[in-house]
């Protein structure tokens, strides 16, 4: 049986850090996408056989699909996108991937992230508009130059009504913000997580710590639900 690709047109490229872009896709058609999910993108470039790299998938407005990606030195993947111009055209596998809310959530959500990893936990919570439950979203990068999509996540405090976001970077330097807290994101994880369900993604470190110590601050291993990108 053969695959399916889907065409995907490079329609905006940002430039959120000095090695992290964003890419917005339109995609003919009609997508059921389910925020947490991701795409798998064809990798061709006419030097080596093709090979497929996965990206989490924010949604973007009218129709059109965003992902964020780091540039990986010698990274197939990232060296093929970033040679990519606004125009051209990518074949793709979406919508995969079952990391997402599940049919019935909890009134007390954790959401955290470091690094692109947060792409598909942005995904979930821009779905929670008028949710009356409480939210929290943990972002943690390396260097305070690490960050991206500060206002996007604040902005999200006019729609949820208890949104609380913390920004968290690991490695002091010269650069300072008064947003951000040195330190990582499981020393922010609160005491009691009983009553909370948890949604990871990041680093395979972060995700491991992060899952063990929720379970440790009670969380149900039902309610712990991760994507490790390695």
């Amino acid at each position: 049986m053969g695959v399916n690709f889907l065409s995907a047109k490079i329609v905006k490229i940002v430039d959120l850090t000095g090695d992290v872009k964003e890419f917005s896709f339109k995609i003919d058609g009609e997508i059921d996408f389910k925020a947490g999910q991701f795409m798998s993108i064809k990798i061709d470039d006419g030097v080596q056989p093709f090979c497929m790299r996965s990206y989490s998938v924010l949604k973007g407005e009218d129709g059109i699909v965003q992902i964020v990606v780091k540039k990986v030195d010698g990274g197939r993947g990232t060296s093929f996108l970033f040679s990519r111009s606004v125009g051209d055209e990518v074949s793709i596998l979406f919508p995969l991937g079952k990391f997402g809310l599940p049919s019935k959530i909890s009134d007390k959500l954790l959401f955290v992230g470091t690094g692109t990893g947060i792409a598909p936990l942005l995904a979930m919570v821009e779905e929670l508009v008028d949710f009356s439950g409480e939210v929290r979203f943990l972002f943690g990068v390396r260097y305070v130059s690490d960050f991206f999509y500060v206002d996007r996540l604040n902005k999200l405090k006019d729609v949820i009504s208890n949104f609380d976001v913390k920004f968290v970077y690991s490695r002091e330097s010269d650069d300072k913000v008064d947003y951000a807290v040195l330190g990582h994101v499981t020393d922010f994880l609160g005491d009691d997580l009983s009553e909370w369900q948890v949604f990871v993604c990041g680093n395979g470190g972060m995700v491991q710590d992060t899952v063990r110590l929720s379970k440790e601050k009670g969380c149900l291993e039902e309610n712990v639900f991760f994507e490790d990108f390695g």
